[in-house]
């Protein structure tokens, strides 16, 4: 039943959320260390060379880990072991080269990369460092997501976050380290984390090398290439187009305030790892295209809730007090608040990007993902570029908007291309906008209308009225409405 099978998709993103969002949730903290110990300046250096090295993981990646995923046969140990060690091995020469190139070259490299900066090649060359351990890490998880052994996964993942986390804070706080402590911790972190995957590594090696399996996995992988890349760009390419025209503090203004619009990302994240081995899973039953439709729907549904719980509060959050006297987010960087809707709106046409993309895996046709997204990602550089020199960092948010949302229309628009045919319920979408678009206005309303205090109350209101809303416009079928009655009165019991 299609209950059921959403049942096993939500226990999945569930197990793997609650991880994440601690893991998430623990970065997230990290923001008003970073605002309150790091000047704007050296946040943006921060944010400037994590989005390059994020960019520079999809590189090294070589489209092997999409290319994992589809040549892993369920109960078929030989083959897998041969899909492991090609993939595994191709990411990992391919990395060190790159990470060699760099750490020989840190010298001439830094002046051009970072510029006039406190440390800046002994932190060029600690940041070349963390994407080749991350990078070991890359197919070991992949495994143990097509295992489904989804604990394991995500407290991992949990884990070397911590790491992370807990050195950030004895870097920042009890050494002078500064910007350098925080590529430090990362490094630390990435390393334990692939000496963690060792033992797993040396057992799921086969070293006959399979040349036609090489040449299969490249021959699917590298056409995922340009749009995991074109992805990550519109995340993180704007950073770098930032530092061009408005210079490092302009660019931590904007990080510690994007920081801001992570529940969104996170339930993206979150989301995309339980979905697809979800839909490679389920894409053979009858009901698939009904399911995928529906998942889309409450997928929607999910992201509207946390667009309002964090727009709405998003004032309260940056004052929540911390030691000394100190707020959550530093007052110097309120002035940026109003970009946080703009980026969780982005978002969330990421997810849904994500969402269309199944059915191109499903049919084995990747060819349009580079191209819908590529396009998504020349938008996104065009607009950075014309709108930063004279929008500043809101230019920024707004080109990742219109990027995203020009990505999630040409996947729909190239769905024609293929067989498959999801069923979506763009009704029940609709209305979820609706309902969410007038209870944000009416939060705008209330903040501008009463003290702090009180619409911090009335807010709590409006989100209980957004359900209200709901089943007004008739958004809830039949069923759901007897699932909410029971759940609540489970809730009173």
């Amino acid at each position: 039943m299609i209950r059921d099978k959403i049942k096993s998709l939500a226990s999945d993103t569930l197990t793997y959320g609650v991880f994440q969002t601690l893991g998430r949730f623990l970065s997230f903290m990290l923001t008003p260390l970073y605002s309150n110990y790091l000047t704007k300046a050296d946040n943006g250096i921060v944010a400037y060379l994590f989005a390059i090295i994020a960019i520079v993981v999809y590189i090294y990646s070589f489209g092997m880990e999409a290319a994992f995923f589809r040549f892993f046969e369920k109960d078929n140990e030989k083959n897998n072991k041969k899909v492991f060690t090609t993939a595994y091995f191709t990411i990992a020469l391919i990395s060190l080269f790159f990470t060699s190139l760099i750490l020989i070259f840190s010298s001439q490299i830094s002046k051009y990369i970072i510029g006039d900066f406190e440390n800046a090649v002994l932190i060029l060359q600690i940041a070349a460092l963390i994407p080749f351990f991350d990078m070991l890490m890359v197919i070991p998880y992949g495994k143990l997501r097509m295992q489904h052994k989804v604990k394991r996964f995500a407290i991992t993942r949990f884990c070397i976050i911590l790491l992370a986390v807990i050195l950030n804070i004895f870097f920042l706080i009890y050494t002078d380290f500064g910007t350098l402590g925080v590529f430090l911790a990362q490094l630390i972190a990435s390393l334990c984390g692939a000496c963690i995957f060792l033992p797993d590594v040396i057992k799921s090696l086969d070293l006959n090398f399979d040349k036609s399996l090489f040449k299969n996995m490249l021959l699917f992988g590298l056409p995922t290439i340009p749009a995991s890349l074109s992805t990550v760009a519109m995340q993180m390419l704007d950073r770098p187009i930032m530092k061009l025209f408005i210079g490092d503090e302009q660019i931590g203004l904007y990080q510690i305030n994007a920081k801001l619009a992570i529940p969104m990302m996170l339930m993206v994240t979150i989301f995309d790892y339980a979905w697809r081995p979800f839909y490679l899973s389920h894409y053979k039953d009858d009901d698939a295209p009904i399911l995928f439709g529906r998942v889309l729907t409450y997928f929607t549904l999910a992201c509207a809730f946390i667009f309002l719980i964090v727009s709405l509060f998003i004032e309260n959050i940056v004052r929540i007090p911390l030691w000394h006297g100190r707020m959550f987010i530093h007052p110097s960087y309120w002035e940026a608040m109003y970009i946080v809707p703009i980026l969780l709106f982005g978002y969330f046409f990421s997810g849904v990007t994500n969402n269309f993309a199944a059915v191109f895996h499903i049919e084995k046709k990747t060819k349009y993902l580079p191209l819908a997204i590529s396009i998504s990602a020349i938008v996104s550089i065009i607009l950075n570029f014309i709108l930063i020199p004279s929008l500043g960092f809101l230019g920024a948010a707004l080109s990742l908007v219109i990027a995203y949302f020009t990505g999630a229309v040409l996947m729909k628009f190239y769905q024609k291309k293929v067989s498959f045919k999801v069923k979506y319920e763009w009704h029940r979408i609709g209305l979820i906008f609706i309902a969410a678009i007038i209870i944000f206005i009416f939060g705008l309303l209330v903040k501008s209308s009463f003290n702090i205090y009180i619409a911090f109350i009335l807010k709590f209101l409006l989100l209980g009225i957004f359900i209200i809303l709901l089943k007004v416009l008739g958004f809830f079928t039949k069923s759901e409405l007897q699932f909410l009655k029971s759940f609540v009165r489970s809730r009173k019991k």
